[in-house]
């Protein structure tokens, strides 16, 4: 089992969200979730529920797109593949009609972007361990690490939930409903996080300095904005996700030279190294694409001939080798502490 750095899978999730919401290239979208289920499956471990649960909300959310893109088609009938039984029930609504080869891709665009997005958070509960997330949210939201309870906790929280399911179906009251598994799920995740809870009571002049700095990061990228201060080439290359990642890491980081807060920074192993590296390259793949000539491929037109962005694919294939790579770790030890 790969146990992984919070620092790590925080940087890999923020990036790989950033790049799967600004693609349209479904040929890099279908890359990413291929090498997210081989990175899944290499990994195993203890925690593999989490990235089995991940696989079935994906299924479940791609099936949502196929039929809203059923549905809600958008197109003309000179341009359509097939014109679909059409139904209005009232003025503007119209269900069904000419499907086109665009609302055909768009469709597929926005079910593998919604697989590979809750891949990515199946992967990162199943790689990082609850104490690990949990660590990670105390450091950076402090007093308001609760509400991140619920995600810092899948990994642990999705074993638990299927244990439960199973020990209910065993007992022959049936598997239950979607709704009772979130619930098992949710009520899992809250007593993981109880049972994990900080050492050292928060000081109310750090949570003062934490609450002050977090309001800075959310509202100064908002004003520089809206009051035209970006230079244009910051504004006209930037979207708005790396704003929300780049403000991420700033919060971490700030979250970590704070008195009092978990050791993360200490439980850096070599195995980690692998993970950081793909991110790394993610990173500078995503950031250089102009440069690297990779935009038009990020964004190709519907009846265009599709080609991957190569820096990013290539970076994305490398994901399931530095999982590989990691091997069988115990899990590391981080310090429960709360700023």
């Amino acid at each position: 089992m790969t146990d992984g750095h919070p620092l790590v899978w925080l940087w890999i999730l923020l990036v790989g969200t950033t790049i799967a919401l600004n693609t349209t290239n479904p040929l890099l979208l279908l890359l990413m979730g291929a090498a997210l289920v081989a990175s899944g499956f290499l990994a195993a471990g203890p925690r593999r529920a989490s990235f089995v649960t991940a696989m079935g909300a994906s299924v479940v959310a791609a099936l949502v797109w196929v039929v809203l893109t059923l549905v809600l088609p958008r197109g003309s009938e000179a341009d359509a593949l097939v014109v679909l039984p059409s139904f209005s029930p009232g003025p503007g609504v119209t269900f069904g009609g000419p499907l086109d080869l665009g609302s055909l891709i768009i469709g597929l665009v926005g079910a593998l972007r919604a697989v590979v997005i809750i891949l990515l958070f199946g992967l990162s509960g199943q790689l990082v361990s609850a104490r690990g997330w949990l660590a990670l949210s105390r450091s950076t939201l402090g007093a308001g690490s609760p509400a991140s309870h619920p995600l810092a906790t899948l990994g642990e929280a999705s074993v638990e939930a299927l244990h439960a399911r199973q020990r209910i179906a065993h007992q022959g009251w049936g598997r239950g409903a979607a709704a009772g598994w979130l619930a098992s799920l949710l009520l899992a995740g809250r007593q993981i996080a109880r049972a994990d809870r900080a050492t050292v009571a928060p000081r109310p002049s750090v949570e003062l300095i934490r609450l002050v700095l977090l309001l800075v990061l959310t509202i100064a990228p908002v004003l520089l904005l809206a009051f035209g201060v970006l230079p244009t080439w910051v504004t006209n290359n930037v979207y708005g996700t790396d704003i929300i990642g780049l403000v991420a890491l700033l919060a971490v980081a700030v979250g970590l030279v704070l008195p009092g807060t978990p050791a993360l920074l200490r439980t850096w192993r070599i195995s980690d190294i692998p993970q950081a590296a793909v991110a790394l390259l993610l990173t500078a793949a995503w950031a250089l694409r102009d440069l690297l000539g990779l935009s038009s491929n990020l964004t190709p037109a519907p009846d265009a001939a599709l080609t991957l962005p190569w820096a990013i694919a290539g970076a994305v294939v490398l994901l399931p080798l530095a999982v590989g790579l990691s091997g069988q770790r115990a899990p590391r030890r981080v310090v429960a502490a709360h700023a």
